[in-house]
């Protein structure tokens, strides 16, 4: 994995790379060496921010880490050098677009050698614990789906729960008003159109005996209507002209 972090200012935030009403995520461009190949950047979840007059957004406060994930070739040695084109929209009462140009040079261990510690490994491994995970993979255990033209959350135990749609997802006509809720059932409305409701759902859980709460992110991807049901072939007709 690379990762790229971004240290907002305190009351600043930036975007995520999903639904919103305004703004835009940051753009992140990495030129590789010959023979490197990087995948889709990894993106945490974000936080709701609802303002006057519905606007709402899903922003990053604090800090930010992208990861993307590396293949590095067979054979490879000697050092690594990755450049990075950045770009974003940082905004609190007014908004300030941003650009920046970021190097890395990483030395390519030999077969057999134990790599070195680097200093990023630990916030890359922590980046990597806090990415949303499938929902099947939910512990407590989490259940989605659409019913009567509505997702449908549930997460028994659960104080809060939050829809984040990307942007290929359904039309979601009340996001602002009923796309998060503190109980352990969620129900949002989806528009008429087909397609697929994908997104984010975050859930929020008491700690025990005093401990703070703890949340989690999980993906989701659900047909926005029911599958057609699929009908048993039809039985060839008799096509014997005798008499039974």
């Amino acid at each position: 994995m690379l990762a790229v972090q971004f240290d907002i200012e305190p009351r600043w935030h930036l975007y995520w790379p999903g639904r919103n009403d305004s703004g835009f995520a940051p753009e992140i461009k990495i030129t590789a060496p010959e023979g490197y190949a990087l995948g889709e950047p990894q993106w945490p979840a974000p936080k709701r921010h609802l303002q006057a007059g519905g606007i709402l957004d899903h922003i990053f406060e604090g800090r930010l880490t992208v990861l993307i994930p590396l293949t590095v070739p067979e054979g490879a040695t000697g050092e690594a050098r990755f450049e990075a084109e950045l770009s974003w929209l940082a905004c609190e009462r007014a908004c300030v677009a941003e650009s920046a140009k970021v190097d890395l040079t990483l030395r390519i261990a030999r077969e057999g050698e134990t790599p070195l510690d680097a200093a990023g490994r630990g916030l890359i491994l922590a980046a990597k614990a806090a990415l949303p995970k499938p929902v099947a993979e939910a512990k407590p255990r989490v259940v989605a789906g659409v019913h009567d033209g509505a997702l449908i959350v549930e997460a028994p135990g659960a104080s809060r729960i939050e829809f984040f749609p990307f942007e290929e997802c359904v039309s979601t006509p009340d996001l602002a008003g009923r796309g998060s809720t503190k109980s352990a059932r969620l129900a949002l409305p989806l528009g008429e159109e087909d397609g697929r409701v994908t997104g984010l759902v975050s859930v929020t859980t008491p700690g025990a005996q005093g401990s703070p709460a703890t949340t989690a992110a999980y993906r989701l991807d659900l047909p926005a209507r029911p599958l057609p049901e699929v009908q048993p072939p039809k039985k060839p007709a008799d096509r014997d002209g005798g008499t039974k």
